[in-house]
Order: C-alpha cells, then structure tokens, then sequence
C-alpha cells in the first residue's frame, strides 16, 4: 500500500487517511525500519513491491509530520557498496544507525554497524567481530535484530544467523548486547526469556528499553 494514516491520541476519532500518498508503495517485512528525528519520519530502505519476489528498496524516504509532505529521497548506496537486507533501524537524534543485514553472498565474514550523519550527509562503517560468534564472523550476516540507542550506547536483541560451515535454516539467538559507541566493544547483558527475530525495541528517552513482540520458531 502507498497511502499514511495518523492516530491522534486526544480524540477518540481513530485512525485518518491524511491524504499524502507515498512516493512507492512500501512494507516493512516486519523489521524495524522507520527513525522519528525531530518532525521527520526517514523510513530506511523499505520493500518496494507489494507481491512475491521481494525488493528491499535502496533509499531513505522522508515525511516531514508537520506539514504532513513527502521529502525528495536520499538515493544511494551505503559505504559497503549496497544496502543489505534485514537490518535493524534506529537513531541518536544526528545519525541513522544500522545494525548490520542478511547478505547471500557474504561468507564467513565480520559484522557492520552503519553510521548515517544526516546533516553532513556521510557514513561511517564499524566493522566488528559478532558478539556470539567464536571466530568474531557469521555467514549471510547477523539479521531481524531489535535495536535502540539509549545514554551512549547501542542496545541489540536477538536477531538471526546462520551456523557455520553450512547450515541451511537460519538460528534465532536470545542474546541481549550493549555496543558502546565510542569504544566500539560489545558488552554481553544476558540472555532473553525466548529467543526471537523481527521484534520491535523502543526507548522512552528516560530509563526503560520496550521489547516488543518478534517471530521465534523451535
């Protein structure tokens, strides 16, 4: 679908059609894809066809909410050289931040975290060993996380991979890890209650990180 809805939580009206249909149509895929900065939603590399095979979409689109208008597109490619599929979406109220992504073609390789300035309009790449991984590599790439970015550091859960050397089905991980940003070192913080993928991490800009929801399959 291409159309925005908006809930006002003063009224008791629900949901209404605002009338500013989307530059594509676009879906989430059940990842956590969209940074609220300031008045502008930027929806981080959406699939952009409604029906089987997929694209994931290789642009940032904006929506400023105040006066409820689509902004150009940020088109481009990420310093890795193309966007990759699957990762998790936040923000420090300056950069976009993406939690590494599934990449068929990539092998026994480290993880990426991807740092989007949006006022300098650059990137800067982190590349890290996984926190779960005993070599510091995955295949295909650590994906479906939760993630938010609260008091300096970068908290992520669970996600997916796949085992090495060959495993053919992705494996839910219950991890929970606190990057610290400036150091580039990842703190383990214990294990979730199920392991789990595709869930949604929210910061109340106080003290709590909210995990909500996600797909676990035994």
């Amino acid at each position: 679908l291409d159309d925005v809805y908006k809930w006002d939580t003063r009224s008791s009206v629900g949901f209404v059609n605002i009338s500013a249909t989307a530059p594509t149509v676009m879906a989430s895929g059940g990842r956590q894809i969209v940074a609220t900065i300031n008045d502008v939603l930027y929806i981080v590399a959406p699939r952009t066809i409604p029906d089987k095979p997929y694209t994931d979409g290789s642009a940032i689109y904006r929506f400023n909410t105040t006066v409820e208008h689509w902004q150009t597109p940020i088109n481009f490619t990420t310093p890795l050289g193309k966007w990759l599929n699957r990762p998790c979406v936040t923000h420090n109220h300056s950069h976009i931040i993406l939690v590494d992504g599934y990449d068929d073609n990539r092998d026994d390789a480290p993880i990426y975290i991807l740092f989007y300035a949006i006022l300098r309009d650059s990137w800067t790449t982190h590349t890290l060993a996984a926190p779960f991984s005993i070599t510091g590599n995955v295949r295909k790439g650590w994906f479906a996380t939760s993630c938010s970015y609260a008091q300096n550091s970068l908290y992520i859960f669970g996600g997916q991979h796949y085992e090495p050397p060959n495993g053919k089905s992705p494996v839910y991980l219950d991890g929970i890890y606190k990057y610290k940003v400036a150091t580039r070192e990842f703190v383990s913080l214990g294990t979730l209650a199920t392991p789990r993928a595709y869930g949604l991490a929210v910061y109340d800009d106080a003290n709590y990180i909210y995990l909500v929801g996600g797909k676990y399959r035994s």
